[in-house]
């Protein structure tokens, strides 16, 4: 996993009814595929088999078939061979048998339905049989095609599929049969399939990418990540269930509308409708095949070898066959789990489990005597516990705990653990509280679980309990029978979390580093001066990250580089240091030194991603911040893909992709959808930011808002930065912050630009922060140039020199060469260096044109201005080339330009 993470930065619960009815809108996620499969057997005069677990859209996929032009085509246009008749011209009649499960004992009972006037002996022979229903069927079609759909065809009577197959297989129709997997490999529709009568289309659920277009269309807006990802989780793709979760949680308030975008906070609801639903699908099972799903819903997931040895094979695979389990495999890697010491150790376990939504019903829906008789069960079959990890254990820990039932320590400290990582602090509290009930004082174990309780409590933005907390295991730990080593391990913990609290609720880094010299003072004391390696390594990298996270890792720069360049570069305990150091280096200009740092520490965090789940996500999001730096476009692309990964081999939080994907756009010149990624990060920022970024990424939308041309929104969203508190990450990316602000003003055109400029120019240069300066320098040139004053500027032109030589990569040459252009007075000359401005993600505000443009031709004109082709253009913005030169004329003709040149000379002038 290690090397993969290297060669990919190289290559680039309750329960809770409706409370009103609530209608989405009527989305269509484009199957093209299926529906082209469909048109290509119909056309070749073969039947359709669409096959498929319940719920992913069969049924909806032929009913756009039905509805198409290409139905009519096709179904009239089908070859013929040895049928005894010509069917007559016209639109063929499509017969609809609806199969269902009351029925299936009945001979011949889906098609009397159909046929009700037909008189047949169901114990006459299959020709016989075959030759009255197909005398019915052509006295419905007048003498035309016939195509015969049959729903839910699994649920057919052994004598209706064995007619119609035949009737298929001799092509006195066409036949189009939807069915759950299981079936299609059953007779008589296997045989059909196997000699070429029948094409078989395989649905499957939606993809994420089409779970994510399905919510925005029915929702009609964005949707943050955080609501994408439980949707994700708990639907897995399945549009049916998608529909009823979806419409339950938005009537239930669990997903809301803020500011445009649609955001998740509690848990999946499950109305009584969603519940209705899922008993309905299994009210058929024997009650051997519910105990099974009772065991599987419950555990979250079972080895079969175990469940086996409650519940008879035959059962499992009936369940297995009808698609309600199915086998999944768990990824026990050590750096997902926590386990192992190697990150080349993992496998890949097989188990069964139940649809995520199915699991959720059960489990909620059992009383508690009820999971408790199950556990219990599960315990008694020797191997299980020993299989969870994961959510699995975070589920079965909380669920025995609840059910009173006692948890070994080394089970209820797994979980704590995995929860934490997955972001599931809920749980973390909840599991913490109840152990901690039935845990003795004196047993160590409750260190480590008032740890993770408090850690919990911070994250829910409870900094009073987590405090509370705190100072309980500090009188424990005090009191407590244990070694220096988990003395220590624990103070410091504790002291972290303290910190944390104090400079991210309090911004006080005073308060912060004074806890950090008492719990020094602590240790010492106990361990002796000078201290142990690691607990002295873990309070030199708190007390950077405390200077860092205040803005002033100017004081400790030369100390962070000789830690992470020293005998413990290797050591975890410096991964949280990363984040700061990488963007310090950025903001100084040692843009390489900090994507050799990146390459260089990927490893390690990959290695300790059991203990330090975050780090790799914080690493390379500094490292794409880098990428900026060195105007490396196409490679903080490719770390924005790493980042957005849906099953990535490292811990991410979904808003990251937001913030990340918000400046890959502004890189590429694409405001609007900066702005729409950065304004879903900041609504889910409003109701959860534990770190405190929002400051940043307000800024950020406010600069995307303005160079999109919605100059009120954007002042408004400076204004609410302004107003947000520094925090910790605010804090020490505030170098950054100042330049997104500047530049926003550069858009806003603000008559003291250049004033603005030479403050922060002057601010980076007693900081050491090169690159910060010649960002600021550019700006004061460029506001100069735009005034026609650079006369009153010629010292910056020297001093831009200075600079630049201490910054790394292209996109700091391309800034110079841009202030050179504008010095010398030369338009092609500048034309040339806003072109490589450009390519080096840098854009630069337009000139008013003579009239008004709209928001997608502004974006349109600044690139083209920038010198792209509009081939380039349409594949930045997403558009045809054709949009986008229709765009460009009505732009010309309203500038009164005839080409890109004259257009970048008015827009740049």
């Amino acid at each position: 996993m290690t090397k993969g993470i290297d060669a990919q930065w190289r290559r680039t619960v309750s329960v809770r009814p409706a409370t009103s009815v609530v209608r989405l809108r009527e989305t269509v996620v484009p199957r093209t595929a299926g529906l082209a499969q469909i048109e290509a057997a119909l056309r070749a005069g073969r039947s359709v088999l669409v096959v498929g677990d319940v719920g992913v859209g069969k049924t909806h996929l032929v009913d756009s078939f039905a509805a198409s032009d290409a139905f009519y085509e096709t179904a009239s246009a089908r070859p013929l061979t040895h049928r005894a008749e010509v069917p007559a011209p016209g639109t063929p009649v499509w017969i609809s048998v609806g199969a269902s499960r009351d029925r299936t004992a009945t001979p011949l009972g889906a098609l009397l339905d159909v046929l009700p006037d037909i008189q047949v002996d169901v114990t006459a022979p299959i020709g016989t049989v075959r030759g009255l229903v197909l005398a019915a069927l052509r006295s419905m079609g007048a003498g035309r095609a016939l195509v015969v759909r049959v729903d839910d065809a699994h649920l057919l009577d052994d004598l209706s599929a064995r007619v119609l197959a035949v009737l298929a297989r001799q092509e006195e129709i066409q036949l189009v049969a939807t069915m759950q997997t299981f079936a299609a490999g059953r007779s008589p529709w296997f045989e059909l399939w196997k000699d070429a009568v029948a094409d078989r289309v395989d649905l499957a659920p939606f993809t994420r990418d089409e779970v994510a277009l399905w919510l925005r269309g029915s929702l009609g807006g964005e949707v943050a990540a955080e609501a994408l990802r439980q949707v994700w989780e708990v639907c897995a793709g399945n549009p049916f269930h998608m529909s009823e979760v979806v419409g339950s949680a938005v009537a239930s308030g669990t997903l809301r509308q803020e500011s445009d975008v649609w955001i998740w906070s509690g848990v999946v609801p499950l109305s009584t409708k969603v519940i209705e639903l899922v008993q309905h699908e299994i009210a058929h099972v024997s009650p051997q095949g519910r105990r099974a799903l009772d065991l599987v819903s419950i555990s979250r997931g079972l080895v079969r070898d175990v469940l086996e040895r409650i519940v008879p094979a035959p059962v499992i695979d009936a369940l297995l066959d009808e698609g309600l389990i199915t086998i999944r495999y768990r990824d026990s890697r050590p750096d997902r789990a926590g386990h192992g010491s190697s990150p080349d150790q993992g496998t890949r376990t097989p188990y069964l489990e139940c649809a995520p939504l199915f699991s959720r019903v059960l489990f909620e829906t059992a009383s508690v005597a009820q999971r408790r008789e199950i556990l219990t069960t599960l315990r008694a079959v020797a191997g299980d516990e020993a299989e969870q990890t994961g959510l699995a254990l975070v589920t079965s820990v909380g669920a025995s705990l609840d059910c009173g039932l006692p948890e070994p320590a080394a089970r209820i400290l797994g979980a704590l653990r995995a929860g934490l990582v997955a972001g599931r602090v809920v749980e973390v509290e909840q599991i913490a509280t109840s152990a901690l009930a039935v845990l003795p004082a004196p047993d160590p174990v409750r260190l480590d679980v008032l740890v993770a309780r408090a850690q919990a409590w911070r994250f829910l933005d409870q900094p009073a309990r987590a405090l509370l907390d705190v100072s309980r295991l500090r009188e424990e730990l005090a009191a407590a029978d244990i070694d220096d080593e988990t003395y220590a391990q624990h103070l410091l913990e504790a002291v972290e979390i303290v910190m944390a609290i104090e400079q991210y609720h309090h911004d006080d880094a005073a308060a912060a580093l004074h806890a950090l010299a008492v719990a020094e003072r602590q240790l010492t004391a106990r361990l002796g001066s000078p201290l142990p390696a690691e607990p002295a390594l873990r309070i030199a990298v708190a007390r950077l990250i405390a200077l860092g996270c205040d803005g002033r890792f100017n004081e400790c720069r030369d100390e962070a580089m000789a830690l992470v360049s020293g005998p413990d570069a290797a050591s975890p305990h410096i991964l949280p240091l990363m984040p700061l150091l990488i963007v310090d280096l950025v903001e100084t200009g040692r843009m390489l030194a900090a994507q050799e740092i990146v390459q260089r520490h990927l490893g390690v965090a990959a290695a300790h991603a059991g203990t330090h789940p975050w780090a790799v996500a914080e690493i390379l999001s500094a490292g794409f911040i880098g990428l900026i730096g060195l105007g490396d476009v196409a490679a903080a692309e490719g770390v924005v893909a790493m980042l957005s990964m849906d099953e990535g081999s490292f811990t991410s939080d979904p808003t990251t992709g937001h913030v990340t994907r918000g400046g890959l756009a502004s890189l590429r010149g694409r405001w609007s959808d900066g702005r729409a990624e950065l304004r879903a990060a900041n609504v889910q920022f409003a109701a959860s930011d534990v770190i405190g970024l929002a400051a940043m990424t307000l800024v950020s939308e406010g600069l995307m808002a303005i160079a999109s041309g919605d100059t009120t929104a954007g002042r408004e969203l400076l204004a609410r930065a302004d107003a947000s508190p520094r925090r910790m990450y605010s804090a020490y990316m505030q170098a950054e912050i100042r330049c997104l602000r500047l530049q926003a003003h550069s858009w806003l055109r603000s008559p003291d630009l250049y004033d603005q400029a030479i403050d922060l120019a002057d601010w980076a240069a007693d900081r050491g922060l090169a690159r910060v300066e010649l960002d600021a320098l550019h700006l004061a040139v460029f506001a100069l140039h735009a005034d026609g004053r650079l006369a009153a500027g010629e010292d910056l032109l020297e001093r831009a020199h200075a600079v630049a030589s201490h910054v790394d990569g292209r996109r700091g040459q391309a800034q110079l060469a841009h202030v050179v252009a504008m010095f010398s007075r030369d338009q092609d000359l500048i034309l040339v260096a806003n072109r490589e401005l450009g390519e080096r993600g840098v854009w630069l505000p337009l000139s008013q044109p003579p009239v008004a443009l709209t928001r997608r031709e502004k974006e349109i004109a600044g690139l083209a201005a920038g010198g792209l082709s509009s081939k380039e253009i349409a594949d930045r913005l997403f558009l045809s080339v054709r949009t986008v030169d229709s765009h460009l004329s009505r732009i010309f003709a309203k500038a009164g330009v005839r080409s890109r040149r004259e257009l970048a000379a008015v827009l740049h002038t």
